[in-house]
């Protein structure tokens, strides 16, 4: 008899679960489906695209395309900055720098074997644009515009126009 009553109870119990998970996905449905209309018209406007992405000098490219080039160092970076208002010694860390690259570039082939190669350049370049900058200024840039810096002066320097990123692992300042 007590099993009776307990096969009862949980039958009840499953039937007013699923009623109630029915009346909640009856009443949530609109909402879903008016946010869902609402993030296409606001995508629409503001035109996200997700697979082409066009960089600075131009040049389209999907993000499939991007090859990486990471610039590995024997320890952690530390590298000092130009001194600020406060006039401490303010320096900035990182573990090692990764180099975007644009593998349908005419010149891909050839700037890719150059930049590993000869990598001390590219090394440089990241170096010379933080330490160009004060703490201050580091802080009050995006990181994105650091590395879209370091990409221009890199593409300079190996006369490419490949390099379409700069990712520096481990960043931070002090």
């Amino acid at each position: 008899m007590k099993k009776n009553m307990l096969a009862i109870i949980i039958l009840v119990l499953c039937v007013a679960n699923i009623t109630l998970t029915s009346i909640l996905m009856f009443a949530m449905l609109p909402s879903f489906s008016k946010t869902n209309r609402l993030i296409t018209k606001v995508s629409k406007i503001v035109d996200l695209e997700a697979e082409v992405v066009e960089s600075e000098e131009g040049q389209q490219y999907d993000v499939g395309d991007l090859a990486e080039v990471e610039l590995l160092y024997d320890a952690k970076q530390t590298l000092n900055l130009k001194k600020g208002t406060d006039g401490e010694d303010r320096y900035v860390l990182f573990d090692s720098v990764t180099l975007s690259l644009n593998s349908k570039a005419k010149d891909y082939k050839t700037a890719s074997k150059l930049i590993t190669d000869k990598n001390i350049y590219a090394k440089t370049e990241v170096a010379n644009v933080l330490q160009s900058h004060t703490k201050d200024e580091l802080d009050t840039m995006t990181v994105k515009a650091v590395c879209d810096e370091a990409a221009a002066r890199i593409n300079e320097v190996y006369n490419t126009e490949c390099v379409v990123g700069v990712v520096l692992v481990g960043y931070m300042t002090n």
